[in-house]
């Protein structure tokens, strides 16, 4: 009798031990997937205004899931961003978490305006390898990591099927970019009074005096040439932009802006890479005339994916890597990054948090896309043509929003007006440029 009460009370004993453990597991995994209701907070979240209807649910569901979370968010356009951002950030409103590009981060981290999360990535269940190497490390400074990405990609070309079976264009996108060009103009149609009815090049309109032709046609042109924006010798960075490839590239977008819609065609041009994919070109959209943030993709429209065009370093593209951010000022920063990792913890909902599935895709032209994006997916971040996304040493530079939006004030000059001398031009704008980047 005494031995089986001794076993009897170690068996109870060993109970106790399992129910503890098991408690405690249960409370680990838990934590970062709903919280016992105490005070009531609340994330001030700032988001892109093409995820705004995801975010929207996904909050309500988390909030669901943790009743003592209120998430308020604010959706912005990618119009004016930088600076809303910034004066949000220097102001130091009680902003929890901001969606930001890899190419702003640096200026703010170095400001202290957002911070790291290294010592919340030691205590959560966060999978550095479930992260594309190029998103994950190019929000990294001084050492420390500053930002969980959400989205790592590149551009694509769109084409439309049926323009080119038209005029007797292959399938596929141009191989280079004299064919590019030769392809643009065979593609724009003009009728017997000289309009022109369908342009060979669909972008965000023109003057394009901001990223978006830059990132199109300027810099993949430099880059498959053999020439980054900047070069970085150990502290030191010197602006290209006056070199002979640069100015090529620069008349070669000249070139181009003659078969590229104008801004009188698209209404909706901060739309645009919402509805269409994110910073992508598109050649031979039809109807151009009834754009309203590329309307005219519907369900009647056949369209092809491509690649860029390649010049003799290979075809380059302009990397598209954007990354949940955590302003210093922010009071609830450890529950805003559960927020942000329960958000990825889930393909189905990074896919939806991505511009890539527009609603104005018809039901093929989405299988299509999708079936091209998941050819080149991780866990973590959705792709478009990731593998020829480059990163110019600019895209993290920590003056990197100043330098090319320098940059951008140059184009828009030659743009919108043609007459001026193209290299003197370059040659203005890289003085000052490298007189910021020595400042």
């Amino acid at each position: 009798m005494r031995s089986r009460s001794k076993y009897g009370k170690v068996s109870a004993l060993v109970l106790i031990v399992i129910v503890v453990v098991a408690a405690i597991i249960i409370g680990a995994v838990s934590y970062y997937y709903f919280s016992i209701p105490t005070e009531k907070i609340t994330l001030n979240i700032y988001c892109r205004d093409f995820h705004k209807n995801a975010m929207g649910n996904y909050s309500a569901e988390y909030m669901q899931l943790n009743p003592n979370v209120n998430i308020q968010l604010t959706d912005l356009p990618f119009t004016g961003l930088y600076e809303r951002l910034t004066t949000s950030l220097v102001g130091g409103e009680e902003v929890d978490m901001i969606s930001g590009p890899i190419v702003w981060f640096q200026n703010w981290a170095i400001s202290g305006y957002i911070g790291s999360i290294d010592n919340y990535l030691q205590s959560s269940p966060v999978n550095v390898t479930d992260y594309k190497a190029g998103g994950w490390n190019g929000f990294q400074y001084s050492g420390k990591q500053y930002g969980l990405p959400w989205r790592t990609g590149g551009q694509i070309l769109l084409y439309n099927v049926d323009a080119f079976e038209e005029v007797g264009l292959p399938l596929r996108g141009p191989e280079t970019w004299e064919e590019f060009f030769d392809w643009m103009t065979r593609l724009t149609k003009v009728d017997d009074t000289g309009r022109v009815v369908r342009y060979g090049f669909g972008a965000q309109g023109k003057p394009l005096s901001d990223f978006v032709q830059i990132g199109s046609t300027i810099a993949p042109y430099a880059w498959s040439h053999g020439s980054d924006f900047i070069t970085v010798t150990g502290n030191v960075s010197k602006c290209n932009l006056n070199s002979s490839t640069w100015v090529e590239a620069m008349k070669f977008s000249l070139k181009v802006e003659n078969y590229t819609t104008p801004d009188t065609l698209v209404t909706a041009v901060a739309d645009l890479p919402a509805k269409l994919v994110s910073g992508t070109m598109a050649m031979g959209l039809t109807d151009l005339k009834a754009w309203d943030g590329c309307k005219s993709i519907n369900a009647t429209t056949r369209i092809g994916i491509a690649r860029f065009p390649a010049g003799p370093a290979g075809a380059k593209c302009q990397p598209v890597v954007w990354a949940w951010l955590f302003p210093t000022a922010g009071k609830h920063t450890e529950e805003a990054f559960k927020f942000a990792h329960w958000l990825q913890e889930s393909p189905e909902r990074m896919s939806k948090l991505t511009p890539d599935s527009s609603a104005t895709y018809s039901a093929s032209n989405t299988a299509l896309y999708q079936k091209y994006q998941l050819a080149n997916y991780t866990k973590y971040g959705a792709i478009g043509g990731g593998d020829i996304a480059y990163m110019d040493p600019v895209n993290n530079h920590p003056k990197s929003a100043e330098v090319i939006n320098m940059f951008a004030e140059a184009c828009s000059k030659l743009w919108q007006d043609p007459t001026l001398d193209v290299q003197a031009t370059l040659d203005a704008a890289t003085a000052e440029i490298n007189a910021k980047l020595a400042s």
